[in-house]
Protein backbone atom coordinates (compact mmCIF):
# COMPACT_ATOMS: atom_id res chain seq x y z
CA UNK A 1 0.00 0.00 0.00
CA UNK A 2 -0.05 1.84 -2.40
CA UNK A 3 0.27 -0.25 -4.95
CA UNK A 4 -0.49 2.11 -7.83
CA UNK A 5 -1.24 5.86 -9.15
CA UNK A 6 -5.07 4.37 -8.87
CA UNK A 7 -5.24 2.36 -5.81
CA UNK A 8 -3.42 4.94 -4.21
CA UNK A 9 -5.76 7.46 -4.96
CA UNK A 10 -8.92 5.46 -3.94
CA UNK A 11 -6.71 4.84 -0.71
CA UNK A 12 -6.40 8.53 -0.13
CA UNK A 13 -10.33 9.27 -0.79
CA UNK A 14 -10.75 6.20 2.17
CA UNK A 15 -8.60 7.82 4.11
CA UNK A 16 -9.71 11.25 4.07
CA UNK A 17 -13.49 10.33 4.18
CA UNK A 18 -13.00 7.87 7.08
CA UNK A 19 -10.55 10.87 9.02
CA UNK A 20 -13.37 13.07 8.51
CA UNK A 21 -15.40 10.77 10.55
CA UNK A 22 -12.81 11.58 13.21
CA UNK A 23 -13.38 13.55 15.97
CA UNK A 24 -11.04 16.26 16.31
CA UNK A 25 -10.46 15.29 20.63
CA UNK A 26 -11.72 12.92 22.86
CA UNK A 27 -11.94 13.31 26.78
CA UNK A 28 -12.50 10.82 29.54
CA UNK A 29 -12.58 11.63 33.10
CA UNK A 30 -9.67 14.42 33.40
CA UNK A 31 -7.68 13.72 30.50
CA UNK A 32 -8.57 15.29 26.91
CA UNK A 33 -6.48 13.18 23.98
CA UNK A 34 -6.30 15.75 20.79
CA UNK A 35 -5.98 13.67 17.66
CA UNK A 36 -3.88 16.09 15.90
CA UNK A 37 -2.81 14.12 12.94
CA UNK A 38 -6.05 14.03 11.94
CA UNK A 39 -6.03 17.57 11.04
CA UNK A 40 -2.83 17.80 9.57
CA UNK A 41 -3.74 14.80 6.98
CA UNK A 42 -7.40 16.98 6.23
CA UNK A 43 -5.12 20.04 5.62
CA UNK A 44 -3.89 18.43 2.08
CA UNK A 45 -7.28 17.57 1.13
CA UNK A 46 -8.15 18.06 -2.97
CA UNK A 47 -4.03 18.19 -2.99
CA UNK A 48 -4.19 22.16 -1.94
CA UNK A 49 -2.34 22.63 1.27
CA UNK A 50 -4.07 24.54 3.47
CA UNK A 51 -2.48 26.87 5.92
CA UNK A 52 -5.17 28.40 7.97
CA UNK A 53 -6.81 25.41 8.56
CA UNK A 54 -3.51 23.79 9.55
CA UNK A 55 -3.21 26.84 12.06
CA UNK A 56 -6.79 26.86 13.25
CA UNK A 57 -7.62 23.21 13.59
CA UNK A 58 -3.79 21.99 14.70
CA UNK A 59 -1.45 24.62 15.50
CA UNK A 60 -3.73 26.76 18.08
CA UNK A 61 -5.29 23.66 19.83
CA UNK A 62 -1.96 22.61 20.90
CA UNK A 63 0.00 25.66 21.45
CA UNK A 64 0.55 25.61 25.28
CA UNK A 65 2.07 22.05 24.26
CA UNK A 66 4.54 23.68 21.42
CA UNK A 67 5.61 26.74 23.01
CA UNK A 68 5.99 24.67 26.36
CA UNK A 69 7.01 21.21 26.07
CA UNK A 70 8.69 21.37 22.70
CA UNK A 71 10.60 24.68 23.13
CA UNK A 72 14.05 22.30 24.04
CA UNK A 73 14.73 21.63 20.50
CA UNK A 74 17.49 24.19 18.94
CA UNK A 75 15.42 25.79 16.02
CA UNK A 76 11.44 26.76 16.47
CA UNK A 77 10.31 23.86 14.54
CA UNK A 78 6.86 24.36 16.56
CA UNK A 79 6.08 27.88 15.87
CA UNK A 80 3.21 28.81 14.06
CA UNK A 81 5.76 29.33 10.62
CA UNK A 82 7.61 26.67 11.06
CA UNK A 83 4.57 24.53 12.24
CA UNK A 84 3.15 25.87 8.79
CA UNK A 85 6.34 25.35 6.47
CA UNK A 86 6.67 21.67 7.26
CA UNK A 87 3.30 20.43 7.55
CA UNK A 88 2.81 22.27 3.81
CA UNK A 89 5.58 19.44 2.82
CA UNK A 90 4.71 16.67 4.99
CA UNK A 91 3.12 14.14 2.86
CA UNK A 92 5.22 14.29 0.12
CA UNK A 93 8.65 14.56 2.88
CA UNK A 94 7.48 10.88 4.57
CA UNK A 95 5.70 9.52 0.77
CA UNK A 96 4.02 6.26 1.21
CA UNK A 97 4.94 5.75 4.56
CA UNK A 98 2.45 8.47 6.47
CA UNK A 99 -0.18 6.83 4.19
CA UNK A 100 0.42 3.86 5.62
CA UNK A 101 0.65 4.76 8.79
CA UNK A 102 -2.50 6.50 8.58
CA UNK A 103 -4.32 3.27 7.37
CA UNK A 104 -3.24 0.95 9.92
CA UNK A 105 -4.37 3.59 12.43
CA UNK A 106 -7.68 3.42 10.81
CA UNK A 107 -7.46 -0.51 11.00
CA UNK A 108 -6.73 -0.34 14.63
CA UNK A 109 -9.77 1.73 15.35
CA UNK A 110 -7.49 3.80 17.09
CA UNK A 111 -10.36 5.85 18.73
CA UNK A 112 -11.79 2.94 20.24
CA UNK A 113 -8.25 2.02 21.33
CA UNK A 114 -7.80 5.27 22.82
CA UNK A 115 -11.00 5.41 24.83
CA UNK A 116 -10.48 1.67 26.08
CA UNK A 117 -6.58 2.92 27.10
CA UNK A 118 -7.70 6.23 28.86
CA UNK A 119 -11.15 4.34 30.61
CA UNK A 120 -8.82 1.19 32.10
CA UNK A 121 -5.88 3.92 33.76
CA UNK A 122 -8.78 5.81 35.37
CA UNK A 123 -10.61 2.72 36.63
CA UNK A 124 -7.41 0.52 37.64
CA UNK A 125 -6.27 3.67 39.50
CA UNK A 126 -9.29 5.03 40.87
CA UNK A 127 -7.95 8.78 39.91
CA UNK A 128 -9.09 10.86 36.88
CA UNK A 129 -6.20 12.35 36.02
CA UNK A 130 -5.71 15.61 34.56
CA UNK A 131 -3.73 16.27 31.52
CA UNK A 132 -3.58 16.80 27.30
CA UNK A 133 -2.12 14.67 25.03
CA UNK A 134 -1.28 15.19 21.53
CA UNK A 135 -1.35 12.15 18.83
CA UNK A 136 0.26 13.49 15.62
CA UNK A 137 2.50 13.13 13.30
CA UNK A 138 5.99 15.29 13.68
CA UNK A 139 8.57 16.68 11.30
CA UNK A 140 11.56 14.52 10.58
CA UNK A 141 13.65 14.11 13.52
CA UNK A 142 11.72 16.52 15.52
CA UNK A 143 9.15 13.92 16.85
CA UNK A 144 8.37 13.43 21.23
CA UNK A 145 6.73 10.52 22.46
CA UNK A 146 6.55 10.90 26.12
CA UNK A 147 5.60 13.67 28.71
CA UNK A 148 7.16 16.62 29.51
CA UNK A 149 4.81 17.82 32.62
CA UNK A 150 2.35 16.73 34.43
CA UNK A 151 -0.61 18.43 32.35
CA UNK A 152 0.83 17.54 28.46
CA UNK A 153 2.07 14.27 26.43
CA UNK A 154 3.35 13.60 22.88
CA UNK A 155 2.74 10.85 21.25
CA UNK A 156 4.55 10.89 17.74
CA UNK A 157 3.07 8.26 15.64
CA UNK A 158 5.93 7.73 13.24
CA UNK A 159 8.33 6.73 15.78
CA UNK A 160 7.07 2.55 15.55
CA UNK A 161 5.26 2.33 11.45
CA UNK A 162 2.26 -0.37 11.97
CA UNK A 163 3.65 -1.40 15.31
CA UNK A 164 0.48 -2.66 17.62
CA UNK A 165 2.87 -3.23 20.66
CA UNK A 166 3.60 0.57 20.44
CA UNK A 167 -0.25 1.79 20.40
CA UNK A 168 -1.12 -1.20 23.21
CA UNK A 169 1.61 -1.16 25.53
CA UNK A 170 3.49 1.89 25.13
CA UNK A 171 0.54 4.26 25.28
CA UNK A 172 -1.14 3.14 28.44
CA UNK A 173 1.87 3.19 30.21
CA UNK A 174 2.43 6.37 29.02
CA UNK A 175 -0.97 7.50 30.11
CA UNK A 176 -0.55 5.92 33.77
CA UNK A 177 3.12 8.66 34.30
CA UNK A 178 0.32 11.69 33.74
CA UNK A 179 -2.01 10.16 36.75
CA UNK A 180 0.99 9.79 39.25
CA UNK A 181 2.63 12.32 38.33
CA UNK A 182 -0.63 14.83 38.59
CA UNK A 183 -1.06 13.04 42.39
CA UNK A 184 2.88 13.13 43.46
CA UNK A 185 4.53 15.98 40.71
CA UNK A 186 4.80 18.48 43.89
CA UNK A 187 6.45 16.08 46.44
CA UNK A 188 9.86 16.88 46.97
CA UNK A 189 11.00 13.15 46.84
CA UNK A 190 9.51 13.00 43.00
CA UNK A 191 12.60 14.83 41.72
CA UNK A 192 14.90 12.24 43.57
CA UNK A 193 16.21 8.50 42.32
CA UNK A 194 13.33 7.31 44.30
CA UNK A 195 10.77 9.46 42.16
CA UNK A 196 12.18 8.56 39.22
CA UNK A 197 11.96 4.33 40.38
CA UNK A 198 8.72 4.74 41.81
CA UNK A 199 7.00 6.45 38.84
CA UNK A 200 8.69 3.97 36.32
CA UNK A 201 8.12 1.14 38.43
CA UNK A 202 4.15 1.91 39.14
CA UNK A 203 3.76 2.22 35.29
CA UNK A 204 5.42 -0.97 34.16
CA UNK A 205 3.17 -2.39 37.20
CA UNK A 206 0.25 -1.09 35.89
CA UNK A 207 1.03 -2.36 32.38
CA UNK A 208 1.14 -5.51 34.46
CA UNK A 209 -2.61 -5.55 35.44
CA UNK A 210 -3.90 -3.98 32.62
CA UNK A 211 -2.62 -6.19 29.70
CA UNK A 212 -2.49 -9.44 31.76
CA UNK A 213 1.47 -9.76 30.78
CA UNK A 214 3.31 -11.58 33.01
CA UNK A 215 5.99 -10.49 35.26
CA UNK A 216 8.81 -11.93 32.48
CA UNK A 217 7.21 -10.22 29.61
CA UNK A 218 7.53 -7.14 31.65
CA UNK A 219 10.87 -7.37 32.55
CA UNK A 220 12.28 -9.22 29.28
CA UNK A 221 12.27 -12.11 28.23
CA UNK A 222 12.39 -15.04 30.44
CA UNK A 223 16.23 -15.40 30.09
CA UNK A 224 16.79 -11.84 31.59
CA UNK A 225 13.93 -11.74 33.82
CA UNK A 226 15.69 -14.97 35.06
CA UNK A 227 19.38 -13.08 35.36
CA UNK A 228 16.99 -9.69 36.58
CA UNK A 229 16.20 -11.75 39.87
CA UNK A 230 19.17 -13.80 40.32
CA UNK A 231 21.57 -10.43 40.64
CA UNK A 232 18.25 -8.79 42.09
CA UNK A 233 20.57 -7.61 45.36
CA UNK A 234 23.44 -6.79 43.49
CA UNK A 235 21.30 -4.16 41.44
CA UNK A 236 19.83 -2.68 44.59
CA UNK A 237 22.75 -2.09 46.05
CA UNK A 238 24.44 -0.36 43.53
CA UNK A 239 21.46 1.45 42.48
CA UNK A 240 19.86 2.46 46.07
CA UNK A 241 22.14 5.12 46.99
CA UNK A 242 21.21 7.44 44.39
CA UNK A 243 17.27 6.53 45.63
CA UNK A 244 17.31 10.07 47.80
CA UNK A 245 19.45 12.10 45.58
CA UNK A 246 18.47 14.91 43.18
CA UNK A 247 18.24 13.92 39.53
CA UNK A 248 21.25 15.55 38.61
CA UNK A 249 23.50 13.84 41.64
CA UNK A 250 21.10 10.41 40.80
CA UNK A 251 22.13 10.50 36.82
CA UNK A 252 24.11 7.53 36.82
CA UNK A 253 20.82 5.67 38.03
CA UNK A 254 18.91 7.60 34.85
CA UNK A 255 21.47 5.67 32.65
CA UNK A 256 19.54 2.54 33.82
CA UNK A 257 16.05 3.79 32.90
CA UNK A 258 17.53 4.96 29.54
CA UNK A 259 16.97 8.39 30.19
CA UNK A 260 20.64 9.99 30.57
CA UNK A 261 23.60 8.31 28.20
CA UNK A 262 25.87 10.47 29.47
CA UNK A 263 26.63 9.04 32.29
CA UNK A 264 28.71 6.03 33.21
CA UNK A 265 26.14 2.79 34.11
CA UNK A 266 26.62 1.19 37.65
CA UNK A 267 26.36 -1.87 36.23
CA UNK A 268 28.10 -3.35 33.25
CA UNK A 269 27.97 -6.96 33.04
CA UNK A 270 24.45 -7.55 31.84
CA UNK A 271 23.52 -10.51 29.60
CA UNK A 272 22.23 -7.79 27.24
CA UNK A 273 21.74 -3.62 26.28
CA UNK A 274 18.51 -3.64 26.72
CA UNK A 275 18.96 -5.34 30.41
CA UNK A 276 21.72 -2.52 31.37
CA UNK A 277 19.34 0.08 29.83
CA UNK A 278 16.33 -0.52 31.68
CA UNK A 279 17.62 -1.88 35.40
CA UNK A 280 15.71 1.08 37.01
CA UNK A 281 12.48 -0.36 36.01
CA UNK A 282 12.62 -3.86 37.09
CA UNK A 283 14.20 -2.29 40.54
CA UNK A 284 11.01 -0.02 40.65
CA UNK A 285 8.73 -2.89 39.38
CA UNK A 286 9.62 -4.76 42.31
CA UNK A 287 9.13 -2.25 44.78
CA UNK A 288 5.92 -1.81 43.99
CA UNK A 289 5.16 -5.76 44.02
CA UNK A 290 6.75 -6.01 46.94
CA UNK A 291 4.64 -3.05 48.50
CA UNK A 292 1.62 -4.89 47.77
CA UNK A 293 2.53 -8.27 49.14
CA UNK A 294 3.48 -6.54 52.48
CA UNK A 295 0.35 -4.11 52.47
CA UNK A 296 -2.46 -5.89 50.69
CA UNK A 297 -4.53 -6.29 47.49
CA UNK A 298 -4.50 -2.77 45.55
CA UNK A 299 -2.43 -1.77 48.36
CA UNK A 300 -0.15 -0.69 45.65
CA UNK A 301 -2.29 2.24 44.78
CA UNK A 302 -1.64 4.04 47.89
CA UNK A 303 1.72 5.62 45.86
CA UNK A 304 -1.18 8.00 44.52
CA UNK A 305 -1.41 9.37 47.79
CA UNK A 306 2.49 8.83 49.69
CA UNK A 307 5.87 10.18 49.13
CA UNK A 308 7.72 8.22 46.90
CA UNK A 309 10.15 7.89 50.08
CA UNK A 310 7.16 6.61 52.55
CA UNK A 311 5.82 4.86 49.98
CA UNK A 312 9.55 2.81 49.16
CA UNK A 313 10.12 2.74 52.97
CA UNK A 314 6.41 1.21 53.88
CA UNK A 315 7.51 -1.35 51.23
CA UNK A 316 9.81 -3.52 53.47
CA UNK A 317 11.62 -3.90 49.55
CA UNK A 318 15.22 -3.23 51.93
CA UNK A 319 14.68 -5.70 54.47
CA UNK A 320 13.41 -8.25 52.04
CA UNK A 321 16.08 -8.17 50.02
CA UNK A 322 18.84 -7.70 53.23
CA UNK A 323 17.50 -10.21 55.48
Amino acid sequence: FPLSCKEDNRSEKFIYETLEELPDSIQVGGITFNYGFKNQILAHRNGVFDSVYIEDMFYRPNQYLFDSCFNFFPTPIYSLKEVQRWNSTYLKDYDSIVWKQTKFLIEQNIDSLFREHLRAVQDITGEKGNAKFLAYFPPKDYGISGGCDPQTMAFDLMYKIEDKDYLERVIPHEIEHTIYENQIGNDPYFITGIGVTIDEGLASYFEHLYLNIPESEILGSEEETSWLIEHERTIFEKLEPFFFKELEEACPLLFHFNRNSTCEPLITDTPTELVKNNLGYFLGYRIVERYELTNGKDSWKDAYELSPREFYQRSGYKEYLTK
